[in-house]
């Protein structure tokens, strides 16, 4: 047996090496998504609790913000309109059982997307459950035309435009 790596098994050494890196990064940027958006879940909670009770207005959102800002300051996240994404965020998912799973699977960019953009429990569960599976906002045309893709035919039932996106039309339940 030769001590040399044939360059073919160097080759496939390589490569399965590379592909583990690559895994193992994706599953640790996919952890770090699912705190990023436990935590951003735990802060619009808390913002609509205290609003709730009547002890916070808008002026501590605000000052809030301040005040992690100076806090954390090489983190990103924390200004006075991401705070009260949060909290629209949490207001428009907690109560719906079908929704608010599929937010933690994600990235908040994304969530932020479709929360702004869809204005209909449906329409935001299309993109949820596309941008799960595809793993990426394969519908970069709804920063054009929010809804140009959703289109709901039948009750339960909804379809991508085909001369948009490539494949047939999954359907969705």
């Amino acid at each position: 047996m030769s001590k040399r790596l044939k360059a073919s098994d160097y080759k496939i050494l390589l490569n399965d090496i590379k592909q583990r890196i690559k895994s193992a990064q994706y599953e640790a940027l996919k952890a770090v998504n699912k705190e990023l958006i436990s935590l951003y879940w735990d802060i619009g909670r808390t913002i609509i609790e205290k609003q709730k009770g009547k002890t916070w207005g808008k002026s501590i959102v605000e000052q809030l913000a301040k005040d992690l800002q100076k806090e954390f300051p090489g983190i990103s996240g924390f200004s006075s309109s991401n705070l009260w994404r949060m909290h629209n965020f949490y207001g428009y998912y907690a109560k719906n059982e079908k929704l608010a799973p599929l937010v933690r699977e994600i990235g908040w960019s994304h969530n932020i997307m479709i929360m702004e953009k869809c204005h209909d429990a449906k329409q935001r569960e299309f993109y949820l459950r596309m941008t799960r599976k595809f793993r990426t906002p394969y519908f970069w045309e709804f920063r054009k035309t929010p809804v140009a893709l959703f289109r709901p035919h039948l009750p339960g039932v909804h379809t991508r435009d085909a001369s948009l996106c490539r494949g047939s039309a999954p359907e969705l339940h």
